[in-house]
């Protein structure tokens, strides 16, 4: 290496040295007149961060620099740079020298100004003319800043299905973040959904500021179940060997877990063989809701059910113990004659027409009887009694403020209830402007009301049961705690009489004697159960027991009920329906060689569809009331007393289309997570429902059945007109309405707001599904022809998957795999499936044979659930078929 000096080093430029060829160490300089060697630098601004040491060993090419002083200049002196500590604030920060630069000097900073907080090696180099340069260094420090005006507050709801959260409140600086951590669920953040108490931590982190961290409280209440929709009622059956059982009925919210305890004995839960009488407790449990708890009666009796029988325009109708209670009708010219598939409560005639009550644990309702049995109101009314214009009804909910008593017009097209008086209420009876009642808001005392409305007032302070009235008289059963007995009131004198010292149901007045059923435990022990009787109209107390005059022995009888000039009622023993005439004692047995036929109805239409381990259907046995199956343990709940002529299930929400009167037909909804009762959606008649997350479509049908027009209704419940035609099979698919009208495929866009039709296939096609994009059809390609065909979303690319013998009538597609159902002349009919992945051979899984028809079918579980008809084939019951072992199993039974 070499070193060249300027010459005499009078011109020697004081930063500026030659570069050199390193050797394994550093060579030291000596002092040369004038000039003071200072040292090897790695860069020629000579900071002392650059500074070389010497004796280091050195690899590769390096450029170094000779720092001199020029003896013969100026030291530079009265100048200092020191260091500098503030705190962050979003502005420039910077150090500078302190004191007086000598003349002809001057400054070149490095590295001393910063807006975030950091440490920063700031130096300052100092040169003139006449001076040897000096360079001064200092730290600037910018301390992080405290984070201020940020909130994180505790927070409180009640579940309800969405999602809540708690955040941190406050302007936050840029390049903030916030995460938060749940103590009690790590996978969860600041937001949860279900009930619970959550404890969130929230860390706000900022490089100019020092980490902050808060802690809050977020709570979610449990909800409280809704009382309407369910209900855990009282059931009575007749014994005969086998377990009998009572539930929750309605639409629980998803999830909720019921468990049943008996009161009278614990190793039972909600289901007894033997006779006697239970009181069964349902506790409904949720992680989500309160738990609730409801108490019903499960009583097994030796078959003395109360079934209502009455006497209207020459013919006896009544509930028919021989088969399931169903309603029957009774004349000496045409026999025995089912009237309908309804159990019938609490008749009465209104200007000529018969009422009744039809029972079901869901949805009851009253109807009347005309020309055929017609559903006058969606209502669960009881105790009917009329004044000759309006029909009185009680309602009794699970708790007082469900309950009341109302009126309609029956006589009007879509009767409107009207509530007379809140609060339970039992055995109604008219008489003068007054309802009379046994008052479930009293003791169940007798009381009674305006029909006009107003307060309820007492009649008589004492718990009553079996109220009927005849002129001017109240007649009743007392319940006493010294003993019960049958009694009289006089509404003119206010007088009360007690006619027996017998408890009795069913009273009936003949002329002037009281007939009752005795079900007193005392007198019917001696003189034996039967049909009593005793003066109605004494002029004092009695102390007696009434007078036996029907009772074989070892017989009991339910169900007393005076026909015309005759009495009815049912002998428990053998379940058999009599009449007895009082003047010739002659006894006829009404069902005397009845058997309960088994008549398959003619379908008109069922449906089914799945709901997470639920199947809702129609069932053609009982007018297609839609009723819905757990298809774990196969029981049965009727979700509606009225025929339905459609239903979706959209999401967690069940729309149904029920029927009234067998023309009006009103579109309700009700939450399948949630429960609760139906709300009504539309009055007009609607089918084949469908939604794109946040409209609903449908088709309306007219008075006649006829489709007419595709309905919009959006979230405000606007119900708009999209195309004014009849349309079939309507489906959603991402962003369009597909349907069929006159055999064509048709789209209407959900986004235009003109409401522009698309024709995406003309002609020759009806039932269809889309899946990944491709649209499987049934095409109908010449007389008595028909394939299983696919083709693309916009009607290209038709291809024939199946088309000998191929006759689609129902097409369901389920993880993949194509399922149809094929009903031809020629091949083999049933259920096939075909895997769509490879488009081999179709499988057959249940071939139709003279018995399985599957019109409509829906896959679940592993199972193919099918309403068993055809046309007017099959037997119109629900069957399941296991897909891997195609076993068939009917689970209506």
């Amino acid at each position: 290496y070499s070193i060249t000096y300027v010459s005499e080093h009078g011109t020697a430029p004081a930063n500026v040295a030659e570069a050199i060829a390193l050797p394994a160490t550093l060579p030291t300089i000596a002092d040369v007149t004038g000039w003071k060697f200072e040292g090897w630098y790695t860069k020629n601004t000579y900071e002392e961060s650059s500074k070389a040491v010497g004796g280091t060993p050195l690899t590769g090419n390096i450029t170094l620099y000779a720092k001199w002083t020029d003896l013969n200049k100026k030291t530079i002196t009265g100048v200092t740079f020191t260091s500098k500590t503030v705190v962050y604030d979003g502005t420039e920060q910077s150090i500078l020298i302190a004191g007086t630069l000598p003349t002809g000097v001057t400054a070149r900073y490095t590295n001393n100004k910063a807006t975030n907080a950091g440490v920063y090696n700031a130096s300052v180099t100092l040169s003139g003319d006449e001076y040897n340069s000096l360079t001064l260094t200092a730290t600037l420090t910018i301390s992080k800043a405290t984070l201020s005006n940020l909130t994180f507050e505790d927070a409180v709801y009640t579940y309800d299905g969405t999602s809540y959260s708690i955040s941190v409140v406050g302007t936050l600086p840029a390049n903030t973040n916030v995460s938060y951590t749940c103590r009690e669920n790590s996978s969860i953040r600041n937001e949860a959904v279900h009930a619970g108490v959550y404890h969130i931590t929230a860390s706000v982190t900022n490089p100019n500021y020092t980490t902050a961290t808060y802690d809050a409280v977020l709570t979610i209440n449990k909800a409280t179940i809704s009382d309407d929709g369910i209900s855990f009622s009282n059931e009575t059956f007749s014994y005969d060997g086998t377990p009998h059982t009572i539930e929750i009925v309605g639409q629980l919210p998803e999830g909720s877990i019921v468990t049943y305890t008996c009161a009278e004995n614990s190793e039972i839960s909600n289901s007894a063989t033997e006779t006697g009488t239970y009181t069964i407790t349902a506790t409904i449990t949720h992680q989500d809701y309160t738990t609730k708890t409801l108490t019903a009666t499960l009583k097994i009796t030796a078959s003395d059910d109360e079934r209502h029988i009455t006497y209207f325009n020459g013919k006896l109708y009544f509930a028919n113990a021989l088969d399931k209670d169903k309603f029957y009708s009774y004349d000496s010219s045409n026999g025995i004659e089912k009237v309908s598939s309804d159990t019938p409560y609490n008749f009465t005639v209104v200007n000529g027409s018969l009422y009744f009550r039809s029972y079901s644990i869901f949805a009851s309702s009253i109807k009347t009887l005309s020309t055929r049995v017609e559903t006058v109101a969606s209502e669960k009314g009881e105790y009917l009694c009329t004044d000759g214009t309006y029909l009185y009804y009680a309602v009794n909910g699970l708790t007082q403020n469900k309950s009341g008593i109302y009126r309609i017009d029956p006589t009007s097209s879509e009767p409107t209830p009207t509530l007379i008086s809140s609060g339970k209420a039992k055995y109604l009876q008219y008489k003068s402007g007054y309802l009379y009642f046994a008052d479930g808001a009293n003791g169940w005392k007798l009381s009674r009301v305006s029909v006009s409305g107003g307060d309820r007032s007492l009649v008589v302070d004492e718990k009553i049961n079996c109220l009927t009235i005849e002129g001017n008289y109240l007649f009743f059963t007392v319940n006493n705690l010294l003993g019960d007995y049958i009694a009289n009131y006089n509404l003119s004198t206010n007088t009360l009489r007690k006619l027996t010292i017998d408890a009795g149901s069913n009273l009936t007045i003949i002329g002037n004697d009281l007939y009752y059923l005795n079900v007193d435990l005392v007198t019917s022990s001696i003189f034996g159960k039967g049909i009593y009787k005793v003066n109605a109209y004494p002029t004092g107390d009695r102390q007696l027991p009434g007078t036996k005059v029907i009772g074989e022995t070892g017989e009991n009888y339910s169900s007393l009920t005076l026909v015309d000039d005759q009495i009815a009622y049912y002998k428990v023993s053998t379940q058999m329906l009599c009449l007895f005439n009082l003047d010739t004692e002659a006894e006829t047995e009404v069902l005397a060689g009845f058997t309960a036929p088994e008549v398959t109805p003619l379908s008109t239409g069922s449906k089914t569809l799945a709901y997470k381990d639920r199947l809702y259907y129609l069932d053609l046995y009982n007018d297609k009331a839609l009723y819905q199956v757990n298809t774990i343990t196969n029981k049965r709940n009727r979700i509606t007393s009225n025929k339905v002529s459609d239903f979706a299930i959209i999401g967690d929400i069940l729309y149904f289309n029920q029927v009234s009167y067998g023309v009006n037909n009103d579109l309700y909804k009700v939450d399948l997570v949630k429960g609760g009762a139906p709300e009504l959606v539309s009055k007009n008649d609607c089918v084949d429902i469908v939604s794109d997350g946040t409209n609903l479509y449908y088709v309306e049908k007219n008075a006649a059945g006829v489709r007419t027009a595709i309905h919009k209704i959006d979230a405000s419940g606007t119900d708009t007109i999209l195309y004014s035609k009849g349309a079939d099979y309507l489906t959603y698919y991402k962003g369009n309405i597909y349907f069929v009208d006159s055999k064509d495929l048709l789209k209407i866009s959900v986004t235009d707001s003109t409401n522009t039709v698309v024709t995406v296939k003309k002609g020759n096609m009806d039932t269809f599904v889309i899946h990944n994009d491709i649209i499987y059809y049934r095409h109908l390609y010449g007389v008595g022809q028909k394939k299983l065909c696919q083709m693309n979303l916009d009607g290209t690319n038709v291809i024939d998957i199946m088309v000998a013998n191929t006759d689609p009538l129902k097409i369901v597609i389920s993880n993949n795999t194509l399922y149809y159902y094929t009903d031809t002349v020629l091949g083999t009919s049933g259920i096939y499936c075909l895997d769509l992945a490879n488009q081999t051979t179709p499988e057959l899984i249940l071939e139709r044979g003279s018995q399985y028809f599957a019109e409509d079918f829906t896959v679940l579980n592993g199972n193919i659930y099918f309403v068993n008809y055809y046309n007017t084939l099959g037997n119109s019951h629900l069957y399941k078929v296991n897909i891997a072992s195609k076993s068939v199993e009917r689970i209506d039974d």
